[in-house]
């Protein structure tokens, strides 16, 4: 099972100078505006945003969507295990109460890849390339910025079949 959770704030060894840094800039569509929904609400929004956030005619949804709440400087953390022969994106969002979020992605296996969005951005999106062999992702999602106690962000995963 894969679930992300906060492991709290980002730690130093995190941000080793072992990752190759590759640049990646995608848009993705408007974010949901919705002060003094409830829970359920904002996380039904953040669902139907990282929907609509992939091109539906060649992106489909890779596993279901994991969101969380988190406080400024709390991090989520989760893995993925890509086939070999496709590519993929994580696109990031969070609610309106967030202005900011940064998403990091990395090998766990040896460190041969590493890709980040840290715009200053609630809609950050890394590209996954594609590998020949199968290899575990450390997916990290940080709370940059949030106005309330608490922010709701999330993730999804699209694949993309390459011929």
């Amino acid at each position: 099972m894969y679930f992300l959770q906060i492991v709290g704030n980002r730690c130093a060894d995190m941000k080793s100078g072992r990752f190759w840094w590759l640049a990646v800039a995608f848009m993705v569509t408007a974010f949901l505006a919705a002060s003094g929904a409830s829970a359920q609400d904002v996380r039904g929004m953040l669902r139907e945003q990282l929907t609509a956030a992939a091109d539906p005619s060649y992106q489909k949804l890779a596993r279901d969507f994991e969101i969380v709440d988190a406080a400024t400087g709390e991090t989520g953390f989760t893995t993925f295990v890509p086939e070999p022969g496709r590519m993929y994106f994580v696109y990031g969002l969070c609610d309106a109460n967030c202005t900011n979020i940064d998403l990091e992605l990395s090998d766990s296996n040896d460190g041969w890849w590493t890709e980040h969005d840290r715009r200053s951005d609630a809609r950050p999106v890394v590209a996954i390339p594609s590998s020949d062999k199968s290899r575990e992702i450390g997916i990290i999602l940080d709370m940059v910025a949030c106005e309330t106690e608490t922010c709701a962000m999330g993730i999804g995963i699209y694949s993309v079949e390459l011929k």
